[in-house]
């Protein structure tokens, strides 16, 4: 899948609910500025209510020509549960803000795996959420280039549950 868009891209179920059973591979998204006065797009990928998700060899180009100040986060996931994003990269999202390349809010079972930047961000991921458990990080190069690589709730209930491997 090669997309270029000027908004958010999304999967995303109703609160009550959840959308499951989703594998995506080989995907390329090129966020482009928005060319209307009301600028909407924040993340390149959002996920909500979901359940056994996997991204393969997934990675976003933010147009760092023309950012926006609206771009945040490259993925964006609030209640989601079996994650998988193996074979990740992300350009920076050009607006030099504080927001993670990675945002996991009350995530279960999350395995991010082989994830390179082509340049350096302030904060690779944050994990929020007192849900949030079971999150396994391994052969993240952006753990070493990031000036905060990773932030961690206080609120988070098992932080214990939360493991960084480096095999690179």
């Amino acid at each position: 899948i090669v997309a270029s868009g000027m908004g958010t891209s999304s999967i995303e179920s109703e609160e009550f609910s959840t959308i499951s059973n989703i594998k995506l591979a080989n995907v390329k998204l090129s966020m482009i500025a928005e060319s209307e006065a009301d600028k909407r797009a924040n993340h390149a990928f959002f996920i909500k209510n979901a359940d056994s998700l996997e991204l393969n060899n997934f990675s976003v180009d933010w147009n760092d020509g023309q950012p926006q100040s609206t771009w945040k986060n490259t993925i964006f996931a609030i209640n989601v549960d079996h994650l998988i994003i193996r074979d990740f990269e992300s350009t920076p999202n050009g607006n030099r803000s504080n927001s993670p390349i990675i945002y996991l809010d009350n995530t279960t079972d999350v395995r991010i795996e082989n994830a390179t930047l082509t340049a350096a961000e302030k904060t690779f991921i944050s994990i929020e959420g007192r849900n949030s458990h079971n999150i396994q990080l391994k052969s993240i190069d952006p753990l070493k280039m990031s000036q905060t690589p990773l932030i961690l709730s206080d609120k988070i209930s098992n932080p214990s549950s939360i493991q960084i491997q480096d095999e690179r």
